[in-house]
């Protein structure tokens, strides 16, 4: 997906969807600022930004609970 119009719709209708029993934490992931977001305690998403010259030039989405294992809460 590109464009920032087309990256900011996306992750809009995305946060319009709930997660059950949502908390939210800031973490350091690969060397850099990340959100965790947190359903029932365990690990649901994580959101990674790459910024360059003040400009987001791509953002991370993982939800495979299989990659979040690894992350504690």
């Amino acid at each position: 997906m590109e464009s920032a119009d087309k990256v900011g719709r996306f992750l809009l209708a995305a946060a319009k969807q709930p997660v059950a029993e949502s908390e939210f934490r800031f973490l350091e992931l690969n060397g850099g600022p990340a959100l965790l977001v947190l359903s029932g305690s365990k690990p649901d998403t994580v959101f990674q930004l790459d910024v360059a010259d003040g400009l987001i030039q791509c953002v991370y989405i993982v939800r495979n609970p299989d990659k979040l294992t690894a992350i504690a809460p």
